[in-house]
């Protein structure tokens, strides 16, 4: 046996992977630079201002899906 070789195919995929995980930081990067440029000094690090305009009664139902999956099906 030869050294071993990426046939056509593994080699595009590997490069397309490749490709999509420095896109992935370059989007991460982009954002934590973002968030870290629009947040006031007075603030702790956890929360920027942009996201959190108003203070929220009660979070959005995306961030608990769970809770309201229980709700919608009760037992």
């Amino acid at each position: 046996m030869g050294e071993y070789r990426l046939s056509g195919s593994r080699f595009k995929n590997f490069v397309f992977l490749q490709q999509l995980l420095l896109i992935a930081r370059l989007i991460a990067y982009h954002r934590k630079s973002e968030l870290l440029s629009s947040m006031s000094p007075g603030l702790p690090l956890t929360t920027p201002r942009r996201i959190l305009p108003l203070p929220l009664a009660r979070p959005p139902p995306m961030y608990q899906p769970f809770r309201y999956f229980l709700y919608a099906h009760p037992a």
